[in-house]
């Protein structure tokens, strides 16, 4: 008997609820449609709406960063690090169409990006020319070749490139 006075509670309760959600819809013609004129500029004489006139951000000038004094540095440390490909995080450098290491070599030989001698210390005084550059990626041997037509040895130079995979 008690569970079915529960369920009739239950019931009514639902039907309470629920009764009360078609008098919260609104009628199609109560919406107002929105026009162009909202979103057009407001006239001259209109009073200001706030503390400051709103303007775009478009029409404001990006200020270019000023250099850093040397007096302003707190603490600045230097790291050296060697780039392990093998790794999954590094895996981006050995990309095989075109691997990091090729894209900076072909940019130091272009002369795009400047590349320097090292001499030892921190310093990157010394720049180094394009020669340079070329002649510390690839390397230059002779080898002696056998001509079968005129049985004689020629010694030809050869030019070797550095394997990009290999670094």
């Amino acid at each position: 008997m008690q569970t079915s006075i529960k369920w009739w509670t239950c019931l009514c309760l639902l039907m309470f609820l629920f009764s009360g959600t078609t008098l919260l819809a609104q009628d199609p013609e109560e919406i107002e449609i929105k026009t162009e004129e909202i979103y057009d500029e407001e006239p001259s004489d209109a009073p200001l709406d706030d503390v400051v006139k709103k303007e775009i951000m478009t029409e404001r000038r990006v200020l270019a960063y000023q250099p850093i004094r040397e007096s302003d540095i707190f603490w600045e440390k230097r790291i050296w690090r060697i780039i392990d490909v093998r790794e999954k995080m590094n895996l981006p450098f050995a990309y095989p169409e075109e691997p990091f290491f090729k894209l900076l070599s072909d940019a130091a030989t272009k002369g795009d990006l400047p590349v320097y001698a090292i001499d030892g210390t921190d310093k990157f005084n010394k720049r180094m020319s394009t020669d340079d550059v070329l002649s510390m990626l690839s390397k230059t041997d002779t080898v002696v070749t056998f001509d079968p037509e005129t049985y004689e040895e020629k010694v030809q130079i050869v030019r070797n490139d550095i394997n990009w995979e290999d670094v």
